[in-house]
């Protein structure tokens, strides 16, 4: 089985309501929009994973903040690719503190200082008011939920007394002060490097194996640049190429790549000189050129027309065969997720209800959000006809979240606790998950949900 190459843990993107003054003087509650709200995946080498909702759903924002293209405002990503012992000399070389994923508990005895996740009130219970106040005294950072806190531990022994009480065993994240640049450098090559605690320089680094393709190839490309100048800037950026003539060299191979053959035909043209699927393949090659391990691909097909998606959709599945890429694909089409991704996650309104292989996600859908996108993507053989599942009303604000599931006001099947309580993810087979309390009262397809649809509501 293929290893992670990034992994993505309760990742949180909150933005601030702007207030007006009046409002600013009456309210002292600040409102946020939720565009991502706590969402957990991880994407394997030369694996395509495909997130998919509506419009507005957070897909997008995730993509970004997965590259802090914008900044994450809770939750954890790491970067396990092959690509991350080049940036050992670097990350390790900056400030003496860094915050790494350690998967082996164990290396807790050689830390000097370490800081965890843990629920506090649980393990103040368990090891009584005077054990835990020698920890909690040196306790560091904000609340992160009802009872979760970072602990700051000095030692070995208070480390392993708060380790039953940390929220996720195999996912803590430490932060280690004057340890040894051996150590730190075994640490990170064994676990992965944050994305997150990267300083802004580290960061830029990081960025030569993360990579993104923009939705609109027109809008993300300087009409004033050529597009061997549009290519060859992130080698600039990052001073790669001893000189001129190797950097025509790399761009070169990199709209070759791309599929835009000869690239002496195209190197000297601007945006406008070429037509939609040729700059998209532009942007493909902007993002080539650094040879990155992983890349997001924002809608890059939404723009195109049909003929010429299949087109870039190929190109992609080529790059991965002959180059190991890996893929954030992100859609709104499910017909297009189906035919081209490996894994599918269902997201609404800042979460993820539904995860797992692709085929398991279409062919057995467990939320009815999923069935509901599901049953309207058209179908070439009028034969196959299937009952739609219409949604009634209107995606609620983000900034005001209804409480418990936030699908219920729109879910033909709502049950009096969909009102109150948010479902927990729950196991339907292997790799697949839904966060459904229907699934949680059945524990498989719900009986009810069938007979619905075959009853032929809409």
């Amino acid at each position: 089985m293929a290893n992670d190459i990034v992994s993505v843990q309760d990742l949180q993107v909150w933005f601030p309501v702007r207030r007006g003054f009046i409002e600013s003087i009456l309210s002292e509650e600040q409102k946020y929009v939720k565009a991502v709200d706590g969402i957990s995946f991880s994407i394997k080498e030369r694996e395509i994973f495909c997130l998919v909702g509506e419009s507005g759903c957070g897909k997008t924002t995730t993509g970004k903040a997965i590259l802090r293209l914008v900044e994450p405002t809770g939750g954890e990503v790491t970067y396990y690719g092959p690509g991350k012992d080049e940036l050992l000399k670097e990350f390790i070389s900056g400030s003496a503190t860094k915050r790494v994923y350690v998967s082996d508990q164990d290396k807790w005895s050689n830390l000097a200082d370490v800081i965890l996740y843990a629920d506090l009130k649980a393990a103040k219970k368990k090891l009584g008011g005077e054990r835990m106040a020698g920890i909690l005294k040196r306790a560091k950072g904000q609340p992160d939920g009802d009872n979760l806190a970072m602990a700051y531990v000095k030692n070995a022994e208070d480390a392993k007394a708060l380790k039953p009480f940390t929220k996720k065993i195999k996912t803590n994240w430490v932060t280690l002060s004057k340890v040894p640049k051996e150590q730190m450098a075994a640490l990170i090559r064994d676990a992965g490097v944050s994305v997150r605690g990267l300083s802004k320089p580290n960061m830029k680094a990081m960025r030569q194996k993360l990579q993104i393709i923009f939705q609109d190839p027109y809008e993300s490309l300087n009409p004033k640049q050529s597009i061997y100048d549009i290519i060859a800037e992130p080698l600039v950026v990052n001073s790669i190429g001893a000189n001129e003539a190797e950097r025509e060299k790399r761009v070169t191979k990199a709209l070759e790549d791309a599929g835009l053959r000869p690239p002496k035909n195209f190197m000297w043209r601007y945006p406008h000189e070429v037509s939609g699927g040729q700059r998209q393949r532009v942007g493909v090659a902007g993002a080539l050129v650094l040879d990155p391990d992983f890349l997001v691909a924002d809608e890059p097909v939404s723009m195109l027309d049909v003929s010429i998606r299949s087109e870039i959709l190929k190109l992609m599945l080529d790059l991965r065969e002959q180059k190991g890429l890996s893929f954030l694909f992100i859609t709104h089409d499910l017909g297009v997720a189906y035919v081209f991704s490996d894994r599918i996650g269902i997201m609404y309104l800042g979460k993820i209800v539904e995860l797992g292989p692709t085929e398991k996600v279409i062919k057995s859908p467990q939320h009815p959000y999923t069935k509901a996108l599901i049953s309207v993507v058209p179908t070439p053989d009028p034969k196959d006809r299937t009952d739609k599942i219409i949604l009634k009303g209107e995606r609620p604000d983000p900034s005001n979240i209804p409480p418990g599931c936030r699908f219920h006001p729109r879910c033909p099947f709502m049950m009096d606790i969909c009102k109150v309580e948010e479902p927990e993810p729950k196991f339907v087979s292997e790799g697949h998950w839904v966060s459904c309390h229907l699934q949680a009262r059945s524990g498989s397809l719900p009986a009810p949900l069938e007979a619905e649809e075959k009853g032929g509501e809409s």
